[in-house]
């Protein structure tokens, strides 16, 4: 008997350990893989003179388990593009699906420009390889490209270009294990029931919102003016808010639960820095110019005030984001550099996504709170007309297919993300992160009992 409680135990310890690469790395190593049909393909698709592949007609290949490519040619600006995509449901081809594979060539000299390698169901997340400037036997070098920013860029190999043809998605991986941060574009679409959970709740209490300027709630559900703190008159059935009024309403939702109550109002406007330490000045009240800085950056603190039970300290508890996982930006005249964090600033608006994505594959289920500082059109290049003017919510998540989702809301409505970058163009954002909570409860202020 002991015998084969041993054997058994074995077993399940060796089918574990079989497991847990694919786990581990989020699912990407059993996309489909090409390599048998590119090591088929070498001498007539990849290696072949441009003219020979231009005008060559589609074909289908299938591996050994059965797995369907679509090989094809693309003529793109001064490239050619030599597509491997993988057969998808419906009999469909998408180039960019998990484990599409997309060779560049110049078209007037035929050499190989790059290889884009494509293992997320998200175009814009995708490994490049290209040669290194050796004249005749190059390396490989790799990008890792998250919505158009750098995670890393120009990580040499150790290996010829050729060996790059026909090497397997499982050996790539294996190659860079070590050296390319993988753990940006993989996750668990398990992690994140609270993202979601508040997200929810949140949308079904939007129709009883309206915007009202300088408007929110004390800590005990009383409508007040939020410059003064003075009591004021709202709508009968509506919450009425302005930005910080919402974003308040929102941490309130979690604070409410631990505590008791809502947030005093003071404490979140106190200053969270000596700006007399700092090079900023400003014909603008300090507390005018960094108003949202302080206000999330309180905001954050508190919460974690709240489930520790301590003292209220104005941002002092290292809630602020200020990873820097990215080389710069793609751009057509190359790679934009210095996009990482500013201290009393943030991130550009345009590093938000990227940003975001890797903050919801390594810090599953947090909510952000932003801070948005814009300048006065116009007049941008002057330091004092910045200012920190609105705030948003943030929640990243990773759905049932593996794409990421951020949502945001702002002054009690949502607004899609990619509305919310082109609106603050030229803004940038800082970032604090609150843990999500499962017991999420928003206070019902002044809302009659069948409201919902």
């Amino acid at each position: 008997m002991m015998k084969k409680t041993v054997i058994f135990c074995s077993f399940i310890y060796l089918f574990c350990a079989l497991s847990l690469p694919l786990f581990a790395v989020g699912g990407i190593l059993s996309i489909p893989d090409s390599a048998e049909v590119r090591e088929r393909a070498l001498e007539t698709w990849i290696a072949a003179p441009i003219n020979m592949v231009v005008d060559k007609p589609v074909e289908i290949h299938y591996t050994k388990r059965g797995q369907g490519f679509q090989i094809s040619s693309d003529l793109r600006g001064s490239e050619l593009a030599v597509v491997f995509a993988p057969r998808e449901h419906d009999y469909l081809f998408p180039e960019f699906a998990p484990g599409g594979w997309t060779m560049y060539r110049d078209i007037a000299t035929g050499k190989i420009n790059r290889i884009h390698v494509y293992f997320q169901h998200d175009p814009r997340i995708y490994l490049c390889l290209r040669p290194d400037d050796a004249p005749k036997k190059p390396k490989v070098q790799a990008d890792l490209i998250i919505h158009g920013a750098y995670a890393s860029r120009g990580t040499p190999l150790g290996i010829d270009f050729e060996s790059i043809l026909t090497l397997s998605f499982r050996d790539l991986y294996n190659l860079t294990a070590e050296t390319l941060p993988w753990n940006y574009v993989k996750a668990d679409t398990r992690n994140y029931p609270n993202n979601q959970y508040m997200v929810e709740k949140i949308r079904r209490k939007l129709a009883n919102f309206e915007y009202v300027a300088d408007a929110g709630y004390d800590e005990n559900g009383a409508e007040i003016f939020l410059s003064t703190g003075e009591e004021r008159s709202g709508t009968p059935g509506k919450i009425s808010v302005d930005a910080d009024g919402f974003t308040k309403w929102v941490v309130d939702g979690i604070v409410h639960p631990l505590t008791g109550c809502g947030l005093k109002l003071e404490p979140l406007k106190r200053p969270t820095f000596d700006v007399n330490e700092t090079l900023f000045a400003s014909s603008a009240p300090v507390n005018e110019m960094f108003r949202t800085y302080d206000w999330v950056r309180n905001l954050s603190t508190a919460v974690v005030c709240a489930e520790r039970d301590n003292n209220f300290e104005p941002g002092t508890l290292g809630m602020d984001v200020k990873v820097n996982p990215f080389a710069g930006m793609v751009s057509r005249g190359g790679p934009v550099r210095n996009v990482g964090f500013i201290p009393q600033t943030g991130y550009d608006i345009n590093l938000i996504k990227p940003l975001l994505y890797v903050l919801a594959a390594t810090e599953p289920d947090m909510m952000y709170l932003g801070a948005v500082k814009t300048g006065a059109p116009g007049m941008e290049d002057q330091i004092e007309t910045w200012t920190f003017h609105h705030d948003a919510v943030f929640f990243p998540y990773f759905d049932a297919t593996g794409v990421c989702r951020v949502v945001v809301f702002e002054s009690g409505v949502e607004t899609n993300f990619e509305d919310f970058i082109n609106q603050h163009q030229g803004s940038y954002v800082y970032l604090c992160r609150v843990k999500s909570s499962p017991k999420f409860s928003p206070v019902e202020y002044q809302l009659p009992e069948d409201a919902e």
